[in-house]
């Protein structure tokens, strides 16, 4: 598995998500709300899914970290 590429993508999941979710609790009310942070954590599973895919295939094709 290549790490580097993985721990890029999850970073880069994590930042969107926190400023998502910040930027949701300031502008929307509790039912909204909630339907907001269900969104953005079933579009955060999906792609740390996609992520770890993207990563094995990187090790897989043997492209060297960076």
């Amino acid at each position: 598995m290549n790490w580097a590429v993985l721990v890029r993508i999850y970073t880069m999941i994590a930042a969107v998500s926190v400023i998502s979710l910040f930027v949701f609790t300031q502008q929307f009310g509790d039912v909204r709300l909630s339907i907001a942070i269900v969104a953005v954590a079933t579009v955060a599973f999906v792609s740390v899914i996609l992520g770890a895919l993207l990563s094995i295939n990187a090790s897989l094709e043997g492209v060297p970290d960076t």
